[in-house]
């Protein structure tokens, strides 16, 4: 791979990863007086990411173990400027934790950790961070990064004559790179594709999580508008709630089980039945 000049280059999944990736190819290269290669990104999904399938924040920390800051400033400060200005109502950025034998809205953090660095740190929901790195892919063209969207790769194969890797979709079209970078999740097609033998083990951990939106005039739980909140039942079950922005929050409970499950409502709005059952469970397994 040394002695290929580096044209083309794949990656599969326009998740965060992917999107970085490509981003930082072309924002670095020409500070080192290098040609970026063309980029081309296939993500399965049909469409930019929403509230329902991707309702969740991640935490941009700027300690040295995480360096999400720092990586989003030396990619673009302008980028990072902007997504910064998405972030979450954050207050205190400290992370309140109650340790309890029950769990609910009601409940006062009994303990703060500083979670305060040299460089800033902050929460954003993912499917803001996600489009707004899609958006930044238009600044390059897709002459230089092309984003196709409904493009399942399944397969990957190492020409050795041609020192090329060669990937083939689902719809059954095929396509060549000097590079590939494969960044489409845990569950990855191509993965099991290069690793059949490889498989997802159940860690006996069950996590049920939901977004909550806020109706008009309400405003966001007490224990969730200054910082994160995690709460630690003394049944080995925790929960753990974060805004994702002034009308949603996301909430989750995390249980321990000998079994796994299939996801109830995986990627949908609840009906006020399964929003009811939902609840219901959550307030059984944490005694609220």
């Amino acid at each position: 791979m040394s002695s290929t000049k580096l044209e083309h280059v794949i990656i599969v999944g326009g998740g965060l990863g992917g999107l970085a990736t490509a981003l930082s190819f072309h924002y670095l290269f020409p500070r080192h007086n290098l040609t970026a290669p063309r980029i081309t990104i296939y993500e399965r999904e049909t469409t930019e990411s929403g509230r329902i399938n991707e309702g969740y924040t991640i935490a941009i920390r700027g300690d040295r173990v995480g360096g999400g800051v720092q990586a989003l400033k030396t990619i673009s400060q302008d980028l990072y400027n902007d997504i910064r200005n998405m972030a979450a109502p954050e207050g205190d950025k400290n992370v309140a934790i109650q340790f309890s034998f029950g769990v609910n809205c009601d409940i006062n953090p009994v303990l703060k950790l500083n979670t305060s660095a040299e460089e800033d740190s902050f929460r954003i929901a993912r499917f803001k961070l996600r489009n707004r790195l899609v958006e930044e892919l238009k600044y390059f063209g897709e002459s230089k990064i092309k984003l196709e969207w409904n493009s399942h790769v399944i397969k990957a194969d190492y020409n050795k004559e041609k020192n090329k890797v060669n990937v083939e979709l689902k719809d059954g079209t095929t396509n060549e790179c000097d590079l590939l970078i494969v960044a489409d999740g845990a569950h990855s097609s191509v993965r099991r594709y290069m690793y059949p033998g490889e498989k997802l083990n159940f860690q006996k951990c069950i996590s049920l999580s939901c977004v909550t939106t806020i109706d008009d005039g309400e405003s966001l739980p007490s224990p969730i508008r200054t910082s994160p909140l995690v709460g630690i039942t003394g049944k080995g079950i925790g929960i753990f709630m974060a805004t994702i922005d002034e009308e949603s929050f996301f909430w989750g409970v995390i249980y321990p089980s000998n079994e796994e499950r299939p996801p109830p409502y995986k990627g949908s709005v609840m009906t006020k039945d399964e929003q009811e059952e939902f609840v219901n469970e959550v307030l059984t397994r944490t005694n609220g």
